[in-house]
């Protein structure tokens, strides 16, 4: 009778074990699932900072690109009528100077 008690016990402990077993393995898979998950979010959001920042750097080589033709513009525009200016002057023409000086004062 004693053996049986014993081996009831020990039938009891290794159904505990199986079951501590099963519930330590469903952590696990859980646990893996979850490091999947944020891993995944990891991914998700480095690719979301880079395509931010190719769109940040295309817009400051855009607004670059903008700035230096409208200061192209801007140098064309005086040397223009600074040659204007000469001209007139070179020609005595009073309404040209006028013209070209008031050219350069707007474009400051």
């Amino acid at each position: 009778m004693n053996d049986h008690r014993i081996i009831g016990e020990l039938l009891d402990e290794i159904r505990n074990l199986r079951n501590e077993i099963t519930e330590l393995e469903e952590r696990h898979e859980n646990q893996i699932e979850n490091l999947s998950y944020d891993v995944e979010r990891a991914h998700s959001a480095a690719y979301q900072a880079q395509q931010q920042a190719h769109s940040q750097i295309d817009e400051a080589q855009y607004e670059t690109e903008q700035a230096q033709s409208n200061a192209r513009h801007a140098r064309y525009e005086r040397e223009s009528a600074t040659r204007d200016l000469e001209r007139a002057r070179d020609w005595g023409d009073t309404w040209g100077q006028e013209k070209a000086l008031r050219r350069l004062k707007n474009l400051r």
